[in-house]
């Protein structure tokens, strides 16, 4: 008998009221299936650490936060003790974690749920105390400073793996045959809309001058040697950056802060900072070019980012340095492999003139990138890895 499940957890490595990631999509667009409890990652104590909110913290404290954010869908904040170092305090924080969760399940009776697991160490032991009856597993990023060991036991013991990258699949599929590749996307009709639009563009976007834009978080994996190149070659443009600054462990580096400082002193460079998800799109329909200023790090060269699906989604040109997430599909982007390529790049995505077909080839793969589609996928997928893995206990 093939088993159903009444509800869905996502163990997500990023808190509700982060920068929407792929965890935060699959949560809205799986709650038209069943109920979601998305449980965010332990909160830290270290303001050094990227999950550190004092907010998070004091809103927990004690036994967790419980609340409702859309219909179908409650985040769980847990609490965790400070002094996370110490093994005894790291492993009641785990059971913690887990009791919460338990509890959280209970009182909005979830009673045999599917674990949707976005990796962050400890989240074995929590499965293990929940008794999860089976979990997936979906690795976007190759990460850094995780437990390489438990990462993989996810991986092994996941019903299927989803990978943001052909890169990950390859990676993923010697640890589990049922790896299927799953993207970043994007809500594509809500672009769509935005891009006919007639509204004007952002108050705080300069005039009428043209602008070379990056959408996302502001932080270490970003070459600003790169962006500041562009500014200076580029002067009667703006070179606009929207996102939050983070100012913890993935703080702009020491190699990179001399660039950073000259960046933030030129007339044409614009810093907005953080921006709901909501405005996204009329801040990238203003942009004449798109850039993705990523150094080339084994977490870059692995990753999908998702602004990258938001940028075509507007039918923009893109500069970027191409990864295993684009190699089918670098004839749309301009590509650039080093900093003087990049530099030039943004001049022909700047001078490129108006073509119907390069737009619609652009609009096309942001369309097959549409999170509603995305999902119907990866549930097939789930449905098909549980009916054979039903079959193998049938046949036991």
């Amino acid at each position: 008998m093939v088993w159903s499940p009444d509800s869905l957890v996502i163990l997500s490595a990023f808190p509700w009221d982060f920068v929407w990631q792929s965890s935060h999509y699959l949560a809205h667009h799986l709650a038209s299936r069943l109920p979601v409890l998305y449980v965010e990652p332990p909160p830290l104590w270290n303001p050094r650490e990227v999950n550190f909110s004092a907010r998070r913290i004091m809103s927990a404290s004690g036994r967790g936060a419980l609340r409702e954010v859309e219909r179908s869908v409650h985040v769980f904040t847990p609490w965790a003790m400070p002094l996370g170092r110490l093994r005894w305090i790291r492993d009641h924080n785990r059971l913690s974690h887990a009791r919460g969760v338990g509890r959280s399940c209970a009182r909005l009776g979830m009673r045999d749920p599917l674990y949707w697991v976005f990796y962050f160490n400890g989240c074995v032991p929590v499965l293990k105390e929940l008794k999860a009856r089976a979990h997936v597993y979906y690795s976007m990023d190759e990460l850094a400073g995780i437990d390489r060991c438990e990462e993989q036991e996810v991986a092994r013991s996941a019903l299927c793996v989803f990978a943001a990258s052909p890169g990950l699949v390859e990676k993923y599929q010697a640890l589990n045959s049922l790896t299927h590749l799953l993207p970043t996307g994007l809500e594509y009709e809500r672009f769509e809309k935005e891009r006919l639009s007639p509204t004007p563009r952002p108050d705080d976007l300069p005039g009428d001058a043209r602008v070379i834009g990056y959408i996302g978080i502001v932080n270490h994996r970003l070459d600003f040697r790169r962006l500041l190149d562009v500014a200076r070659a580029y002067p009667a443009a703006y070179l606009v950056l929207v996102g939050p600054i983070q100012y913890n462990r993935a703080a702009v580096d020491a190699v990179q802060d001399e660039a950073w400082r000259a960046l933030r002193g030129l007339p044409n460079v614009r810093i907005l900072g953080f921006k709901p998800t909501s405005d996204l799109a009329r801040y990238i329909r203003a942009f004449d070019v798109c850039i993705l200023p990523f150094l080339p790090t084994p977490f870059n060269w692995y990753s999908d980012p998702m602004k990258l699906y938001l940028y075509l989604g507007m039918g923009k040109p893109v500069v970027t340095r191409v990864n295993t997430a684009m190699e089918s599909f670098k004839h749309l982007l301009y590509s650039a492999d080093t900093g003087e390529e990049f530099v030039e790049q943004v001049g022909h995505a700047l001078a490129e003139p108006p073509d119907p077909g390069v737009l619609e080839s652009r609009l096309a793969l942001a369309r097959s990138r549409n999170w509603p589609r995305l999902v119907d996928v990866a549930c097939e997928w789930i449905n098909q890895a549980n009916a054979k893995e039903s079959v193998e206990r049938d046949l036991q």
